[in-house]
């Protein structure tokens, strides 16, 4: 509540040796935290009304403050994909002609020539890297025939 409620200017942050955009655009501790190098001991002397409890527990703010912006967009790429997951692979799908997959995954695509992307997800050594490569090029073919 305190990380979310104390801003700070890029020029303040600069005056305290802080590096962040020099955008004018106020940032909350919760942001600044979540850049490089940005101790949250460093902020207590800033705002001295953010308590201290303990180092694990600072630590463990500094480490959810910087991972705070990836959760959101992991978030959307896996409700996309739950989207997709049901979408079917042709069965001409050529694994050999995508760049990108190793010689491994493209041999185990084409031996098992799974129905739906989902079930690629689930044959053992695909990484959803694969998987994206292969919906990718699902969709560029499917917009292809559609132009």
């Amino acid at each position: 509540k305190h990380l979310m409620s104390n801003f700070i200017t890029p020029n303040k942050a600069k005056y305290h040796s802080i590096k962040i955009a020099m955008d004018g655009v106020k940032r909350s501790c919760m942001e600044v935290i979540g850049q490089r190098n940005v101790k949250l001991s460093k902020l207590r002397e800033i705002f001295p009304s953010i308590p201290s409890y303990n180092a694990s527990f600072d630590k463990q703010v500094e480490i959810d403050a910087h991972y705070a912006g990836y959760l959101p967009r992991q978030q959307r790429d896996i409700n996309a994909f739950n989207k997709d997951e049901a979408l079917e692979i042709p069965f001409s799908f050529n694994y050999d002609e995508l760049s990108g997959l190793s010689n491994e995954v493209k041999s185990k695509l084409n031996k098992i020539r799974p129905r739906t992307l989902g079930q690629a997800l689930r044959i053992d050594g695909i990484t959803p890297s694969a998987v994206i490569i292969i919906l990718s090029n699902i969709r560029k073919m499917r917009s292809k025939q559609s132009a």
